[in-house]
């Protein structure tokens, strides 16, 4: 295993955890921010409109209701592009932030340029970091999930009217029809995601043919007549094997951006739980309504 993968990632995600918490104290400059209002904070959202999302107003110690917290008549982003020269960050951090897609190294500079000023000003506590890690690694990667729009509607199926036994046992035959390569795939994908990440070059070409297995049997399922009652179901379903394919055409080496890979395995990971759910449905209606069993 690439140790240094997870070093990485966990310091990241330490430090991260750390600031939230020790930028939020009372240091007599930012007035104190009810605890319900930190868990509403939408990573987003701007509420004072001042340039700095009110995530990031709380971790730096200002007040997100308001533009210029301490009434200094200097507004917080100015301010926080001062935090930034002090703890030693130069221009390029923001520029990082623009123009690369790591997302894992945009935090982390911002982060630790964050660090290293609240030591300097007396601000760090090391037993904050232990409470939060979950809860902001969470957020991070939460927010870099892009569950994508339905790729196919209605208008994309046949629709078969006023369905029969025959006809569902007609749907049933082609449905596994196109459905069947999909099956001939021995092993679980994220353990060939594994051997890749052990080493192994070949199996991130073997994920992307499997990928495209995916998308093709997503295609495939526009051509098979569907009774209209369980229409609903093919079509989600159609759409779940689609976004696994893309879930999978994104993986890659998690040493170039370990938070952003995680993402991508998150959304992997619900494209096939959506699988396995309405995989599950479709069993339950042949054989409830029409006594259709394997």
């Amino acid at each position: 295993m690439k140790q240094t993968y997870f070093i990485y990632t966990l310091t990241v995600l330490f430090v991260i955890a750390g600031v939230y918490f020790a930028f939020n104290k009372d240091k007599g400059v930012a007035p104190n921010v009810s605890d319900d209002y930190e868990k509403s904070v939408e990573l987003s959202k701007d509420s004072d409109g001042d340039g700095l999302k009110d995530w990031e107003e709380v971790l730096f110690g200002f007040d997100p209701r308001h533009p210029d917290t301490d009434k200094d008549g200097i507004d917080d982003y100015t301010e926080y592009q001062k935090m930034q020269e002090i703890s030693g960050a130069t221009s390029t951090t923001e520029e990082s932030s623009s123009t690369t897609d790591n997302v894992t190294d945009t935090i982390a500079h911002k982060i630790f340029a964050t660090y290293i000023y609240s030591k300097r000003n007396g601000a760090f506590d090391k037993e904050l970091f232990k409470n939060v890690v979950a809860k902001i690694g969470d957020e991070t990667i939460t927010s870099k999930i892009d569950i994508p729009k339905d790729k196919y509607t209605k208008d994309d199926f046949k629709k078969i009217i006023n369905p029969s036994v025959r006809s569902a046992m007609v749907y049933r035959a082609s449905l596994k029809k196109a459905l069947i390569e999909t099956q001939n795939i021995k092993e679980y994908e994220l353990t060939t995601y594994a051997r890749f990440i052990e080493g192994d070059k070949n199996a991130l070409d073997t994920l992307k043919k499997e990928a495209k297995i995916y998308q093709e049997a997503s295609e495939k399922m526009l051509l098979v007549p569907t009774p209209e009652d369980i229409l609903d179901t093919h079509i989600k379903l159609a759409n779940a094997f689609y976004g696994l394919s893309q879930a999978m055409y994104e993986l890659d080496d998690p040493e170039k951006d370990p938070i952003l890979m995680q993402a991508v395995l998150r959304k992997f990971l619900f494209f096939e739980k959506q699988i396995e759910i309405l995989s599950k449905r479709l069993q339950i209606y042949f054989k409830s309504k029409y006594s259709i069993i394997e």
